[in-house]
């Protein structure tokens, strides 16, 4: 009776650390185990496969590691990882309402995926949102998203809306800022075989245009 306790203590103890991953996995196997050991008659330091309690704790969490998607569950072509430790999400490669078709299965998409790249040691998330995806706009800024900056649209190819998140809570947020100014610069370009000369040009559109200026 005790050797079947114990192994259906096992199977309960890898179904819950699945769920959770990694140490904390590996903690909850511990505890478990322990807890089961001493309402047993069994040796306290073996499980029923005869593998030692750390061992087989051990094993749990390395197959849990080993497990993590690195995608967060999104298409691996939506996602690219940089040099930063973070995470860029372009979700203008999604499928058009295949991925969340309510804001709560979007939410929760989401979420998942945050707690998998925090499990997995990720610092920042660079959230692309093209306006065929606005709708999930209102769920990042809940989750703790917030606007960057704006891309805009060219040719054929629609504007993009930038929004991150700084995901490691013990250090401050190192993402850099959008940009929020513009810098012009002058120059004057001279003849090379005769500096007397130099280069002048004339704006078709604009105010300038209709005074035939050179400049």
């Amino acid at each position: 009776h005790s050797t079947t306790m114990a192994r259906a203590t096992h199977r309960t103890v890898h179904s819950q650390s699945h769920s959770r991953g990694g140490k904390r996995g590996f903690l909850l196997c511990l505890a478990a185990l322990g807890a089961s050991e001493s309402s047993s008659s069994s040796s306290p330091s073996s499980s029923p496969s005869g593998m030692s309690t750390l061992a087989l704790c051990q094993g749990i969490e390395e197959s849990e590691e080993e497990h993590q998607d690195p995608f967060g569950g999104f298409p691996e072509e939506a996602i690219e990882f940089d040099h930063y430790n973070g995470v860029l999400v372009h979700l203008e490669k999604l499928p058009y309402g295949d991925w969340g078709t309510t804001p709560p299965s979007q939410e929760q998409f989401i979420s998942q995926a945050l707690d998998s790249w925090t499990r997995q040691g990720r610092k920042g998330i660079w959230m692309h949102v093209p306006p065929q995806q606005s709708q999930w706009i209102p769920i990042l800024t809940q989750l703790g998203f917030d606007f960057h900056s704006v891309k805009k649209g060219h040719s054929s190819q629609h504007g993009m809306l930038l929004l991150t998140k700084w995901l490691d809570t013990h250090t401050e947020n190192r993402l850099p800022q959008g940009p929020n100014h513009q810098v012009g610069i002058g120059a004057v370009v001279l003849k090379p075989d005769d500096p007397s000369k130099m280069l002048v040009v004339q704006e078709r559109t604009g105010p300038a245009a209709a005074y035939n200026l050179w400049k």
